[in-house]
């Protein structure tokens, strides 16, 4: 739900829904066929009935509300650091969901795997929704992984360096398993191979596949078995006066199931590395903090788009026509108002950089936000204008957005 101040204003659910549209899209094209991709979102005791909201507040931005399944995971006490459940209220236990590895047993009791064994549903596409690259069911992984006859796949990334803060693809004990950054040696992280590779060097980023019959089996017969995972936070609690205390300081624990811990129980795991840039941009972070933030997310996304529009052989110019260079350049010093590529495609028009052939040869100035495709509709607006006409999009109560995706649909066709 959280828009990351896109040119767009578009929020994170937006964008994946409308990426989700273009690929049924391509593919129903590519296969003369319709397409249907069911959409499950798991959310927790204090955010399902909000994220239920704001999807039919925005018609379920043009899906059909049929093929999207809202699930909750259960919630777990908090402790404190002698073990003891903390109170939120005098007469309430404090609790917070217990990880995104409760992932199978709600899977199980929300009646989502049924749901999915009777829709003849095979393969699954898990990640977080705080990515804003992800590629939401994406194709070629899912087939990669069913080349590979795995009932289990990973994407990795490259770490930047051996000290990043990252948790790491690794064989431990004959099974593969992701070590957290903090459980890996100083020594251990610095190992290289004979060509100079660091040996632990593939980041976990929580995208990942799932075969249907393997999804089944983690979820009824090894759910009870993974282990949790003790994290410090900052738990608001009950002192022993009754008074309610928000602390500004790590006061208690949550304890956290980790998706990745069925990957021991794999038979046949495939991995496969990615292009961070392309794929991976999380929001971590609120606004002034230097990483994982939502002007990097914005950044990535302007800077995945900027490298489709060169592709397809267009450029973006600044404002006295001047060609922007090639690789863009961003500093830790940058703000929010920095002079930079700040350029923005809709999903509905591209998946992954695909039909943008109309801007060969095509100049657009910086700071615009592409929305429709040809010639004639090709939109490069000041950026208050582009807030504007976003923002009465989805204001407007009259508008159908069903109506206008097919709409949309058949211009595109």
């Amino acid at each position: 739900m959280y828009n990351i101040g896109l040119l767009s204003g578009k929020s994170l659910y937006q964008i994946q829904a409308e990426r989700l549209l273009r690929l049924q899209l391509v593919v129903g094209e590519r296969f003369s066929c319709r397409v249907v991709i069911p959409w499950y979102i798991m959310t927790s005791e204090d955010t399902k009935n909000q994220s239920i909201s704001f999807f039919e507040e925005h018609k379920y931005f043009g899906i059909d509300p049929a093929q999207i399944m809202f699930f909750e995971q259960k919630q777990v006490p908090c402790l404190d650091f002698d073990g003891k459940i903390l109170l939120k209220e005098k007469h309430r236990i404090a609790k917070a969901p217990g990880g995104n590895g409760g992932l199978y047993e709600a899977l199980e009791s929300s009646g989502a795997l049924r749901d999915m064994t009777s829709r003849g549903i095979q393969d699954i596409h898990v990640y977080c929704v705080d990515n804003v690259l992800v590629k939401i069911a994406d194709p070629v992984f899912t087939g990669f992984c069913v080349d590979k006859n795995a009932d289990c796949g990973n994407k990795v990334v490259k770490k930047l360096m051996p000290s990043e803060p990252v948790g790491v693809f690794a064989r431990v004990n004959g099974g593969f398993q992701i070590v957290e950054y903090s459980e890996l040696s100083f020594e251990d992280a610095e190992r290289r191979d004979t060509s100079g590779e660091l040996i632990y060097r593939w980041g976990n980023i929580a995208i990942h596949y799932f075969r249907l019959d393997f999804l089944i089996e983690v979820a009824t017969k090894c759910s009870a078995k993974l282990p949790y995972h003790s994290a410090k936070k900052k738990i608001p609690f009950v002192d022993t006066e009754g008074k309610i205390i928000t602390p500004s300081f790590n006061s208690g624990i949550k304890m956290e199931k980790f998706v990745f811990d069925v990957f021991q129980f794999s038979k046949s795991l495939a991995v496969l590395e990615i292009v961070r840039e392309d794929e991976f941009a999380p929001l971590k972070n609120p606004p002034g903090v230097a990483k994982e933030s939502p002007y990097t997310s914005r950044a990535a996304v302007y800077d995945l788009h900027y490298r489709f529009i060169l592709a397809a052989g267009g450029s973006v110019v600044d404002k006295n026509g001047a060609p922007l260079p090639f690789i863009p350049r961003r500093r830790a010093s940058d703000t929010e108002t920095s002079s930079g590529v700040q350029v923005e495609i809709c999903p509905s028009i591209t998946y992954f950089g695909e039909g943008l052939e109309f801007l060969k040869e095509k100049k657009l100035e910086n700071h615009f936000y592409l929305h429709k495709k040809g010639e004639d509709l090709l939109v490069t607006q000041p950026l208050h204008k582009v807030i504007q006409t976003a923002k009465r999009t989805m204001d407007d109560e009259d508008t159908d957005f069903t109506a206008k995706r097919e709409k949309l649909e058949n211009s595109i066709s």
